[in-house]
């Protein structure tokens, strides 16, 4: 249900020119960012955290946008509560990840993270920010609490692992 809400929304974002921007293709809240390992420590230490991490359910309402750097990029999104669960599971990634030797991105600590689900993602230099905000206001935006029950590794390039289910130990 929430994919789809997303991916509505995500479709009738147009540029100025009337073509469609492009949407993010797997709606995810990004818990760790790290400098490149083997797939296979990734997965392992991925893999450890989610058989202890129960499922859980987040609380996502509103839009917000990221500007890039110097204004390279501009990126729509739906904030997400950063509640006890959502953020015991970003403290046991990172230590666990740390433990392994893998350095892990200082934006996702504990002082800098913004949990989101990304709507538009570096593909919005043709939106005009006025009409989006006129769009989206025009749009029921119901809070939604959406299901955490898998971890998944992505990389640079946002080819994603398969998915790894939360509380099968």
């Amino acid at each position: 249900m929430h994919a789809r809400a997303a991916g509505d929304l995500a479709a009738g974002l147009v540029g100025p020119s009337g073509h469609r921007t492009a949407a993010t293709p797997s709606w995810h809240i990004t818990v760790a960012s790290f400098e490149p390992v083997s797939p296979s420590v990734s997965r392992q230490v991925v893999a450890a955290v989610a058989a202890r991490t129960d499922p859980f359910v987040v609380h996502a309402h509103g839009y917000g946008l990221f500007v890039g750097a110097h204004g390279s990029s501009l990126i729509m999104y739906v904030p997400v509560v950063r509640g006890p669960r959502l953020e015991a599971l970003r403290v046991d990634l990172h230590r666990s990840l740390e433990d392994a030797g893998v350095r892990v991105a200082h934006w996702l600590d504990a002082d800098h993270w913004t949990p989101h689900i990304t709507l538009i993602d570096r593909d919005m230099a043709e939106i005009d920010v006025a009409r989006l905000a006129a769009f989206v206001r025009q749009r029921q935006h119901p809070s939604w609490h959406v299901p955490v029950g898998e971890l998944a590794v992505s990389t640079a390039h946002g080819e994603y692992s398969d998915p790894i289910t939360l509380g099968v130990r």
